[in-house]
C-alpha cells in the first residue's frame, strides 16, 4: 500500500499541523512525545513529514533517490545516511509501506529552523512484514527538504506473528533445505501443503513448522515446544534457522498425541528476560473432543473425504434441491440459497466482510428457539464445505438480530477456501440440510470479488479484526478462543485460558461522557467490577483491571466516531490463569485503537 494512500501517525494531529504550518523555529519549538494512534488522510499530513518519511523508507530499501520522484529531497553537505541493520540486507523491493508510526518530534541540532522526527515504518508483502525504525533530521522549504542526517535500523514488532503448520517429512525437508527460493514462496508452500493447528484426526508421522511472518533482528531465533502428558520436547538447534532475516523452526512428530504447542522467540535484546525467551503464541496440537478448539482448515483431514462429513459436522439430512441467487445481478451485496418451498425466505445468506477478508454466513433453517437452546452445545450446529478434494470446517456461533436468531459461520477467504467454494463438486453439509449445487458463474464472481487474506493467515493464533461501522480495530487471540455469539453490537468469545471469556461491544455515548466520567461510573458498577486494582483514563480511552466475584477481569474502552460511541473490550478469566491471560490482555490493550477509512470504505457509517 502506497505511503501516499495511507499514513497512520502516533501523534497529536492538531498540534502537528499547527507546528508544521507555522514552521516554528528551533527556539520556539516544543518537544512532542506523542500518545495514541490517530489516522489522517494523506492530504492532511504536512508535506515535509511525508517527504521525510518517504526518504526514510527509501533509505531502508537501499535506494539512492530518497525523493522517489514525488518530492525534492537534497542531502546537505556532510550529511550521513546510515543503515544500522547488522546482518540483514535492505528491505526487499517488493515490500510496500503499510504503516508509519511517528513517535516524537524534536528541534533539529543541525538546522536553525529544522526538526528531527523519530518513528517506525512497517513494510509488508504477501502477509509478511518487516519493521524499520528511523530518525530524520531535516529542514523544510518551498523547494523541498534538505536532509542533514538520516538513519534506519531493524526492529522486531512487539506483536511478533508466526504461522504454524503440520507438514509431511518430505515437505519439511524441502522447507529446511531450500536456501535460494524467496521466503514468501516457502511460506506459501507450507500454507498450501500443510495442515493448520489444531489438527483434526491422527497426527501421524509429521513435522511441525513455525514460520515467522515478521523479519527480526539478526541472531533472534524461533523454537517450538510441545508439552504432552509424557513430557516436554523442543525443536533441536539444527532445526532452528533463518531465511532472509525470517526465523524458522521445525519439530518432528512420530505419534498420535495431544498436547500444547508453544512457539517462542529467543533473543538477547530484552534485558528483563534473563534467558531472552519470549512466548509468541500457543495452540492445542489436536482438536479436543467436541471440537471446542476447531478452526477453519482447507486441507482434508485424515479421516474425512468429500463423501464423508468433516469431524464435528452434524449428520446431513436428505439432499435438497435449490438455487443460488444474488440480490442484485449488476451490483450484488448478498448471495443467498433457498429451497423451492422457501424461495422468498432463503435458508442461507452470504455477505462479504471486506475489511476482515471474510464471508459472513447466516443459516436460518432452524427455529430461533432451537438455535438459542444450543448455546452450550455449539458443536451440534457445526457444518462443513467440501470440494476439489479439500474441506472447510465451519465452527458455528449464535447470530442474534432484532428479527430472529440464526446460526452464523465466518469463512476466512484465501486462495485455499476460494478454491473449495468455486469447485464444481462443492457441497455444504449443515444441520438438517445438504446443499449439493455448485455456484453459478455470477455467484462465483461475487465470492471471488471479496478481498482475500494470505493463506498463512489461516494458521495464525492472532487475527486483527476491524469494525468499520464502529470505527475501531483490535487484535484477537482466535486460536485460543471460540466465537460463541454475535450481534450488530458486538461479539462474545469463550473457551480461553482459565475458562476465559472475551467480549467486544459498542454502545452509544448518550450522555457525552468523558473517559474520566465514564471510568467513575464503571468503577462503581458491581456488574462491571467488584474490586478495582488499577485504573486509568486518558483523552479518548479508559482501562480497568480488577476482579468481579471470584474472577479476574480487564476492560478497556475507547471513544470512536467523533466521540459518539464507546468501543469496549472485556477479558474475564479464573485467577489461576493470570500469567497467560495478562499476556493476552497486554496485546489486546496495545492493538485496540480507532480505525479510520479503509480501502475506500468510510468508518462510522
Amino acid at each position: 500500500m502506497s505511503i501516499m494512500r495511507r499514513f497512520i501517525h502516533i501523534l497529536v494531529a492538531a498540534a502537528l499541523l499547527s507546528m508544521a504550518a507555522e514552521r516554528a523555529i528551533a527556539a520556539e519549538m516544543q518537544t512532542f512525545f506523542l500518545p495514541g494512534p490517530v489516522e489522517l488522510p494523506s492530504d492532511k499530513v504536512p508535506v515535509d513529514i511525508l517527504a521525510a518519511t518517504l526518504a526514510a523508507s527509501r533509505a531502508a530499501k537501499g535506494e539512492s533517490d530518497l525523493g522517489g520522484g514525488l518530492h525534492v529531497v537534497t542531502l546537505a553537505p556532510n550529511a550521513t545516511v546510515t543503515r544500522g541493520v547488522t546482518g540483514q540486507p535492505p528491505v526487499a523491493g517488493e515490500f510496500a509501506v503499510e504503516r508509519v508510526n511517528l513517535i516524537s518530534i524534536v528541534p533539529s541540532k543541525l538546522f536553525d529552523k529544522g526538526q528531527k522526527i523519530f518513528g517506525t515504518i512497517d513494510f509488508s508483502y504477501r502477509g509478511l512484514r518487516t519493521r524499520q525504525a528511523f530518525i530524520v533530521d531535516y529542514l523544510a522549504s518551498t523547494a523541498g527538504i534538505t536532509v542533514g542526517d538520516i538513519e534506519v535500523m531493524a526492529v522486531t514488532p512487539p506483536d511478533h506473528r508466526v504461522a504454524l503448520f503440520a507438514v509431511s517429512a518430505a515437505d519439511a525437508r524441502r522447507i529446511m533445505e531450500d536456501t535460494t527460493s524467496p521466503y514468501p514462496e516457502l511460506v506459501d508452500f507450507a500454507g498450501k501443503n500443510g495442515r493448520a493447528l489444531p489438527i483434526a484426526g491422527p497426527v501421524g508421522d509429521t513435522v511441525l513448522v513455525a514460520l515467522s511472518l515478521d523479519r527480526v533482528l539478526a541472531g533472534d531465533r524461533l523454537e517450538i515446544v510441545l508439552e504432552t502428558a509424557a513430557g516436554k520436547s523442543a525443536s533441536p538447534n539444527f532445526l532452528t534457522f533463518t531465511r532472509q532475516g525470517f526465523p524458522m523452526a521445525l519439530l518432528p512428530l512420530a505419534q498420535q498425541t495431544a498436547g500444547k504447542v508453544t512457539v517462542v522467540r529467543h533473543t538477547d535484546m530484552h534485558a528483563d528476560k534473563d534467558d531472552g525467551r519470549r512466548e509468541i503464541a500457543s495452540v492445542a496440537l489436536t482438536e479436543t473432543p467436541g471440537g471446542a478448539s476447531a478452526r477453519p482448515s482447507t486441507r482434508p483431514s485424515a479421516d474425512a473425504t468429500p463423501s464423508t462429513p468433516a469431524p464435528g459436522a452434524p449428520a446431513a439430512a436428505q439432499a435438497t434441491p435449490g438455487g443460488w441467487k444474488l440480490d442484485d445481478e449488476a451490483n450484488p451485496t448478498q448471495l443467498s440459497y433457498a429451497t423451492p418451498e422457501r424461495s422468498d425466505d432463503p435458508e442461507l445468506l452470504i455477505s462479504c466482510d471486506r475489511p476482515n477478508n471474510e464471508l459472513h454466513v447466516l443459516y436460518r433453517k432452524l427455529a430461533s428457539e432451537a438455535v438459542e437452546g444450543s448455546t452450550d452445545k455449539l458443536d451440534s450446529l457445526n457444518g462443513s464445505i467440501t470440494g476439489a478434494g479439500a474441506t472447510i470446517t465451519l465452527p458455528a456461533f449464535v447470530s442474534r438480530a432484532p428479527e430472529a436468531t440464526a446460526i452464523g459461520y465466518d469463512i476466512l477467504l484465501t486462495d485455499n477456501s476460494a478454491a473449495v467454494l468455486s469447485a464444481p463438486d462443492m457441497k455444504w453439509r449443515l444441520r438438517g440440510m445438504t446443499i449439493d449445487a455448485p455456484l453459478p458463474s455470477a455467484a462465483a464472481q461475487f465470492v471471488q470479488a471479496c478481498p482475500r487474506a494470505s493463506t498463512v493467515t489461516e494458521s495464525m493464533a492472532w487475527r486483527r479484526r476491524i469494525n468499520l461501522p464502529a470505527g475501531f480495530t483490535v487484535d484477537l487471540p482466535t486460536g485460543l478462543f471460540r466465537l460463541s455469539s454475535a450481534d450488530r453490537l458486538g461479539r462474545f468469545y469463550r473457551g480461553g485460558p482459565g475458562n476465559g471469556t472475551l467480549q467486544i461491544s459498542t454502545v452509544l455515548n448518550q450522555d457525552d461522557l468523558t473517559p474520566r466520567e465514564a471510568l467513575k461510573r464503571m468503577a462503581q458498577d458491581k456488574d462491571v467490577v467488584t474490586k478495582v486494582t488499577k485504573s486509568a483514563a486518558g483523552k479518548d480511552s479508559l482501562s480497568i483491571t480488577g476482579t468481579r466475584g471470584g474472577r479476574a477481569m480487564f476492560l478497556k474502552a475507547i471513544l470512536t466516531c467523533e466521540r459518539s460511541q464507546w468501543a469496549i473490550v472485556r477479558l474475564e478469566y479464573d485467577t489461576q490463569a493470570r500469567d497467560e491471560a495478562e499476556r493476552l490482555a497486554g496485546r489486546i490493550d496495545q492493538s485496540f485503537a480507532q480505525q479510520g477509512a479503509l480501502d475506500g470504505q468510510n468508518a462510522c457509517e
